[in-house]
């Protein structure tokens, strides 16, 4: 686990990276795209269920 503090001390040369900061899915829905935080939600379904989930255009989509 990271903590707060540690995610302050951390330093990105990636222009695309404006700021570093630890949130939950739900509060992660303004500072990001809609679609980087549907693909945030589908990661998350999956690490807590134990599932594959794919996305198209950060979408998820079925398997079947």
């Amino acid at each position: 686990m990271i903590t707060d503090d540690q995610a302050q001390r951390l330093q990105t040369n990636d222009p695309e990276v404006h700021s570093i900061g630890l949130h939950t899915v739900h509060e992660a829905r303004g500072p990001v795209t809609p679609s980087l935080h549907r693909r945030i939600e589908a990661a998350a379904t999956a690490a807590s269920t134990g599932t594959l989930m794919l996305c198209d255009a950060g979408t998820p989509t079925s398997l079947e």
